[in-house]
């Protein structure tokens, strides 16, 4: 249990103090911003979600670890870490299944109180913090190169990104620390 709060709280704190990193394959885009699939801007929504209650995780995680205003507390979080629920489903992509036409941008922001990912990954599997990923089920090495996920990929709460140029076919999208988040967007 302790190995598990402390890596969890490294990588929620290492999320938060290098999501304002270099942007790599995404442009910060400040929060809120996009058009949505009806804003005619050509870009499309992905919100990213969580609902962490601020005093048991950080009470488990220490202060900061999630700024939120949640109902679900740490133990019923940790309680719906196991392969038959496989994560907590408060912890999520919205949408977890979209398409998009060529040209159109992906916008993901962060509406939850925790730090999360939006990792391109080839294929969908374990993410960094070992501590989540054992209760799931998932033993196979992080599906994405963990010492860059952070820097290049966090979003802190409030925070966004827009992914430019996508090119047409299937694009997968982890969160690196929540591994049950995912979403598969298809280009046309």
């Amino acid at each position: 249990m302790r190995v598990m709060r402390v890596a969890f709280a490294v990588a929620l704190g290492c999320g938060l103090a290098v999501a304002w990193a270099g942007p790599g394959a995404l442009a910060d885009s400040g929060p809120g911003g996009g058009g949505g699939r009806d804003g005619g801007g050509g870009v499309r929504d992905v919100q990213v979600r969580d609902d962490c209650d601020p005093a048991t995780f950080n009470a488990q995680l220490g202060g900061g670890a999630c700024v939120g205003n949640g109902d679900t507390t740490f133990a019923q979080f940790q309680a719906r870490l196991n392969p038959t629920d496989f994560g907590d489903g408060h912890w999520k992509f919205n949408p977890d299944r979209s398409d998009i036409h060529r040209g159109e941008a992906l916008h993901p922001f962060n509406r939850g109180g925790e730090t999360h990912t939006f990792t391109p990954v080839a294929q969908f599997g374990a993410g960094c913090v070992a501590p989540l990923n054992q209760p799931l089920g998932l033993t196979d090495p992080p599906v994405a190169d963990c010492s860059t996920v952070l820097t290049t990929t966090a979003l802190a709460p409030g925070q966004s990104r827009t992914l430019t140029n996508l090119a047409p076919g299937v694009h997968r999208y982890q969160c690196m620390i929540h591994p049950w988040m995912r979403s598969t967007i298809t280009v046309r």
